[in-house]
């Protein structure tokens, strides 16, 4: 039961960092795309 706990934590975790980094990629894109626009 302990172990099954764990995987609930660490797929909660994994789903978070995938998310976060979508995210950030999503932000990151405009402001990758108006700087190679400018140059």
């Amino acid at each position: 039961m302990a172990y099954f706990a764990v995987n609930i934590e660490v797929g909660r975790y994994c789903i978070k960092t995938v998310l976060y980094v979508r995210i950030a990629s999503l932000m990151d894109w405009p402001f990758i795309m108006f700087h190679s626009f400018e140059e």
